[in-house]
């Protein structure tokens, strides 16, 4: 990940291909291909956020956005909620509302902790994060250890 590789082709131009975090779900990652003077960005799936996505030194994404002079030749995007209709909160603020929703259900003032599991069971709520196999693990991680709780997961998810 973030390291460069040189790939030979047939026609002996070498590709450079370059892993990037994509700040969605686990393993999920955008291509950076410089092609001779070309340089292109391929993403799926990902979240922006500057803080994340430029913090690594030395990262492509990082020379892009803080050189104006520097360039991306061809962008390739999952446009699925590119629409101005889709107003999304960012994934640090989706974490804290259901932090304080988390709260909320157990009557928790916002500056309180459960100490302990059995703090939990006493108050009897059970906290469910619905997901699919894969994408939600930073929210129910981070209410977790804000909770100082543990997450449980069925046996096929743990083996992911």
């Amino acid at each position: 990940m973030h390291s460069p590789t040189i790939i030979e082709g047939k026609a002996k131009k070498p590709v450079t291909v370059t892993l990037l975090d994509a700040n969605h779900c686990p393993g999920a990652i955008m291509f950076y291909f410089e092609v001779n003077a070309r340089k292109i960005l391929h993403v799926g799936d990902f979240r922006w956020d500057a803080s994340v996505m430029c913090a690594k030194l030395g990262s492509p994404i990082r020379s892009i956005v803080s050189n104006p002079s520097s360039r991306i030749d061809d962008l390739y995007l999952d446009t699925t909620y590119c629409q101005e209709k889709y107003v999304l909160p960012t994934q640090k603020e989706a974490i804290e509302a259901t932090i304080n929703i988390a709260q909320k259900e157990l009557s928790l003032p916002s500056s309180s902790i459960v100490a302990s599991k059995t703090q939990l069971q006493q108050l009897g709520v059970l906290l469910l994060f619905g997901s699919y196999s894969i994408g939600k693990e930073r929210i129910y991680l981070s209410v977790a250890k804000h909770l100082q709780s543990k997450v449980y997961v069925d046996s096929k998810r743990y083996k992911m």
